[in-house]
């Protein structure tokens, strides 16, 4: 549901950031860490701090404009 709008995110951004999908079922540890209570859920780490957290579907816009403090090159 959320994979177009990530996929274009990282065509534009791949070089300041990579992507990792998480599959709940298969690590459920990861889940509880990070506290994930719904999905999907992107989480943005820096430096292995969990900097900014997206819940639910939304536009490409939407999820740039949250993560833009963060893409530091290319914004």
């Amino acid at each position: 549901m959320v994979s177009p709008v990530v996929d274009e995110v990282l065509s534009e951004y791949g070089n300041v950031m990579r992507v990792v999908e998480v599959s709940t079922d298969e690590n459920p540890e990861c889940v509880a860490e990070c506290k994930v209570r719904s999905v999907p859920t992107l989480i943005l780490f820096d430096k292995g701090k969990a900097e900014v957290t997206v819940v639910g579907a939304i536009p490409k816009n939407a999820l740039v404009h949250a993560l833009r403090k963060h893409l530091k090159a290319g914004v």
